[in-house]
């Protein structure tokens, strides 16, 4: 009972479970308006689909703090794992048996796909070694970028659940594979902006590390070019017509850089992360239904 506690704390700090589980399922629904899927078993593949990105997710967030470990040692000492409240080897051992659980499932469901999960696995682990790059930490942007790329696996896992025979030379494949990348970008930068009195010693946001104009200005530009990809994915579908939410979030994001960007907030706590996954939200269920339908 302890140990479900522990979870439940170091999850609702570094993996909001509600959160990932929607984000999951919507990036699978949305790969769904790109492919040329059965719809047989169709719901039981999207849940296997979903489960299997929640624990390799899971798996991920693990191992970055593994990484991170000296670093939130001595910047972040209020976190569960610093405070001694939950052993980081037991968070290793629980996500290692997770993954090879749900790698044994897609094994027997689809060796094909299997074959991106353990590409994932490879990429990871050189990740743990940054990637042989000795000063990496260093360099946040490059940091953040290399360690994203592992979404690239998971996504086209994603793509080939559905279909044995992924089209490569569907155009609008690709536009679905830099849209999601937009999509997780502006997440991950969301979560790192900061107001001028929210920033720490760590200096590991965003803000900090690009000032506030640039980082809102790329946390607008990533937006602007992630909403153009969906358009054209929803023109693909013919679906025009669902682009009403995404556009009024999109416009929420605008009027947020702006006043940002001229340092009207000194705090913004969790704002521009809630107005990303909102766009998040409303750009791939829109996608899900037009592709559903």
């Amino acid at each position: 009972m302890r140990h479900i506690k522990t979870i439940y704390l170091y999850c609702k700090e570094r993996f909001p479970p509600i959160i990932v589980a929607i984000t999951s399922f919507l990036v699978v629904l949305s790969s769904l308006s790109v492919l040329n899927y059965s719809r047989i078993n169709l719901i039981f593949n999207i849940i296997i689909a979903t489960i299997t990105l929640l624990c390799f997710m899971f798996y991920m967030r693990v191992i970055d703090d593994y990484k991170d470990k000296e670093f939130d040692n001595k910047y972040h000492k209020d976190r569960q794992i610093q405070k001694g409240k939950i052993s980081l080897k037991y968070l290793i051992f629980l996500s290692i048996i997770l993954t090879i659980l749900i790698l044994g499932i897609n094994f027997i469901k689809s060796v094909y796909a299997s074959l991106f999960l353990f590409m994932f696995l490879i990429y990871n682990f050189a990740s743990i070694y940054n990637f042989g790059l000795k000063k990496l930490r260093d360099n946040m942007l490059l940091y953040n970028i290399l360690n994203m790329m592992q979404m690239i696996f998971l996504q086209f896992y994603i793509y080939s659940i559905f279909s044995t025979q992924i089209n490569f030379i569907n155009p609008l494949l690709y536009m679905h594979f830099f849209f999601v990348l937009g999509n997780i970008s502006l997440l991950e930068v969301a979560r790192k902006l900061r107001g001028k009195k929210e920033e720490t010693r760590a200096n590991d946001t965003y803000s900090s590390y690009l000032g506030i104009r640039k980082s809102g200005l790329i946390f607008m530009f990533i937006s602007i070019i992630t909403f153009s990809l969906y358009i054209i994915l929803i023109l693909g579908i013919n679906k025009l017509s669902l682009t009403i939410f995404p556009m009024l979030s999109l416009i929420s994001i605008f009027i947020f850089v702006e006043n940002y960007t001229l340092g009207a907030y000194k705090r913004v706590k969790k704002y521009p992360l809630l107005l990303a996954l909102i766009f998040y939200i409303t750009t791939h269920l829109t996608l899900g239904i037009g592709g559903l339908i």
